[in-house]
């Protein structure tokens, strides 16, 4: 993360992907924490999950994101 990135979070300015990412990742952190290390009840999907969700523009690919849940669900 660099200043460029933080200056971002000022009032009338527009986020940028890494500090979005931060923040997930501080949320999961903070989640795994709370769980004691153990698999959390929720899990936090990065900018790039969501991008390759959503690159068709007319609906949801859930093949271009199929490989991300079955590594979640089998712990990969």
């Amino acid at each position: 993360m660099t200043r460029k990135d933080v200056a971002t979070m000022a009032t009338g300015e527009w986020l940028n992907d890494e500090m979005v990412n931060f923040t997930i990742g501080t949320m999961a952190d903070r989640e795994m924490a709370r769980c004691g290390g153990t698999q959390p009840r929720v899990h936090f999907f990065n900018t790039f999950f969501v991008g390759k969700l959503t690159a068709q523009g007319d609906g949801y690919d859930y093949n271009a994101v199929r490989y991300v849940s079955f590594n979640l669900l089998y712990g990969l």
